[in-house]
């Protein structure tokens, strides 16, 4: 948690929020408040319980409270948290541990929400349905009412704004979700100028998780965010719509950055292992640092 810490006499110039964390930016000083105390005190005025729901120790029970599908094999998942005035807990960037009892074995997998971190009494998930999976499939039949155990949160990426000046995400399938949730709540604050460009690979275009919201977004913040699709298999004219045939090449890249920026860019990979790997050979040979095998937080190139 960060506390604040104010030098001096100075004027607040702006504020924002970042999942559980107030920026501010005072005249001649910057510095991170945490919001939590904010929050709990207005629940304990508003007679509302804890703030968080998650635990990051124990599993807790959260029930379904609705389900759509939105494609052939993919559906949107609706918790309700135990309060309504309740957050989930996340930090941006973060995911949660979900735990089923499957054919009598206790099988556990790691999720990002694409709700707003601030979003009170539940939380979404977007899960894509594979056919040789274990938990996904499960997930899709969960019938509302029924509970889900959650644990969290979990993930160590940590955003400080104008650490870097842009963000290139790589995704490939259901690895946009983390990327969404980051996107979504970086252009929610207009006072934040990372530029953010989204390279979003799929095999069809009925693959595209999000696709609306993300079409909204760039739409919104033309300006900040630069929104390119990649199809492996694509129908009709994708070309003429201004998508790409293949995978994700060092050119795509390229065309999609502002290239000046690449020494204060961070880029976001999320997909399947072999494309990140693809994706780590693409940014080194463009002159991105190595990456680690575990990712941290201020390294150049971070996987989720």
């Amino acid at each position: 948690m960060f506390q604040q810490a104010v030098l001096g006499l100075a004027a607040v110039t702006f504020v924002f929020s970042v999942g559980a964390i107030l920026y501010v930016k005072i005249t001649g000083t910057e510095t991170f408040v945490s919001i939590k105390d904010q929050r709990e005190k207005k629940l304990k005025q508003n007679g509302g319980s804890s703030q968080i729901a998650l635990s990051k120790t124990e599993f807790r029970n959260f029930k379904l409270i609705e389900k759509y599908q939105i494609s052939s094999n993919t559906y949107r998942l609706i918790f309700q948290l135990a309060d309504k005035n309740q957050i989930l807990g996340l930090g941006l960037g973060q995911c949660v541990s979900v735990k089923m009892n499957i054919n009598g074995k206790e099988i556990m997998r790691s999720y990002t929400p694409v709700s707003k971190l601030n979003e009170l009494g539940q939380f979404e998930l977007v899960v894509k349905v594979y056919p040789t999976g274990v938990m996904t499939p499960a997930l899709k039949d969960l019938q509302v009412g029924q509970n889900v155990s959650v644990r969290g949160p979990k993930g160590n990426f940590v955003y400080k704004p104008e650490k870097f000046k842009q963000f290139i995400m790589l995704a490939g399938g259901s690895g946009i979700t983390p990327m969404y949730q980051v996107i979504q709540e970086l252009l929610a604050n207009n006072a934040d100028t990372t530029k953010i460009t989204l390279v979003y690979a799929n095999v069809g275009f009925d693959d595209i998780l999000l696709k609306s919201e993300l079409d909204n977004l760039a739409k919104q913040h033309s300006d900040r965010f630069v929104l390119h699709y990649v199809l492996e298999k694509p129908s009709g004219d994708w070309v003429s719509e201004g998508g790409s045939v293949g995978y994700i090449t060092k050119d795509i890249i390229l065309n999609n950055l502002d290239n000046s920026l690449i020494p204060q860019t961070q880029a976001l990979l999320c997909g399947p292992l072999p494309m990140i790997k693809a994706m780590e050979g693409h940014l080194e040979s463009i002159g991105f640092q190595p990456a680690d095998l575990i990712s941290k937080p201020d390294h150049q190139i971070y996987k989720f």
